[in-house]
């Protein structure tokens, strides 16, 4: 690694939060400037720093510090390369900041004096972690807009009782009832998981309960009376969870009456998660 690539590498690390790691990372070429700009993206988002001559070359900024510049992911609406004689700029355009063909300064989000497969190479990666990022906030937004539905919350309800009667009724058992950060530090632990009761897809409920999808099973409330003894035993600790909480105790009594598994549920549902966010 020569000089320059290592300078960008410690100047960044003092840079990072706890957690986030850097995926790229490239610099102006020195045509452009002898204290060439440095372009790191993490995993997180984008960071620009503008060196200065003694900070680059000597290891501190004698007369003038170094200017950075962050952008997140989920600002950005496009980036564009723009293809000189001999290098490329890259040109960010941020989500409700500025009109239709006006594009950024330089210290708002232009990465100039890249050579040309640099700039094609992080213009790629930009672009594929920008998607990312407001695809997972469509879905939660979707989702968000879905549970504050009364009319939803209470057809999917109704639809989910009627199909199981077997779910219906109180029968004075007690269910183990758990807060949002109970079940969070449960299932981080590990040995169990939770188990969504909704109709909303895994990739789309995992931002409510802020957990991976590998760690949610989803069920059908109607498919819990035609599980064999072997997929049962897979429930047995973890924690149910369904819109309002209803349906997650239903299913736990079930469990506890019938087949003498305990399971957990989330105390109010993903409904509660949602109102206290707002």
């Amino acid at each position: 690694m020569g000089f320059l690539k290592t300078r960008i590498y410690e100047e960044a690390s003092s840079l990072l939060e706890k957690g986030e790691e850097i995926k790229e990372a490239e610099r102006q070429s020195l045509l452009s400037s002898i204290t060439p700009c440095f372009f790191i993206a993490t995993d997180k988002r984008i960071i620009i720093i503008h060196n200065t001559f003694w900070g680059l070359y000597a290891g501190r900024n004698l007369i003038s510090p170094a200017d950075y510049n962050y952008i997140l992911y989920e600002h950005i609406t496009t980036v564009v390369q723009v293809r000189g004689k001999f290098l490329s700029s890259l040109m960010i355009r941020l989500r409700g900041q500025f009109e239709a063909g006006v594009t950024l300064t330089r210290n708002e989000g232009e990465m100039d004096g890249l050579w040309h497969k640099d700039a094609t190479h992080l213009v790629k990666f930009i672009d594929s972690m920008a998607g990312e990022v407001n695809a997972a906030r469509h879905r939660k937004n979707e989702m968000e807009a879905n549970l504050h539905s009364a009319s939803f919350l209470s057809a999917q309800r109704n639809s989910l009782y009627s199909s199981t009667p077997e779910l219906q009724g109180d029968d004075g058992i007690k269910v183990s009832e758990l807060s949002l950060g109970e079940a969070t530090s449960m299932v981080k632990g590990g040995g169990t998981k939770f188990v969504w009761l909704g109709t909303e897809p895994v990739g789309t409920i995992k931002y409510a309960l802020g957990t991976d999808a590998d760690k949610i099973i989803k069920l059908n409330p109607g498919s819990i009376t035609e599980l064999d003894k072997g997929l049962l035993e897979t429930l047995r600790g973890c924690v149910f969870v369904c819109y309002n909480g209803s349906v997650s105790a239903a299913a736990a009594k079930y469990l506890e009456k019938t087949h003498g598994i305990n399971v957990h549920i989330l105390g109010g549902g993903i409904v509660k998660i949602a109102v206290h966010n707002q």
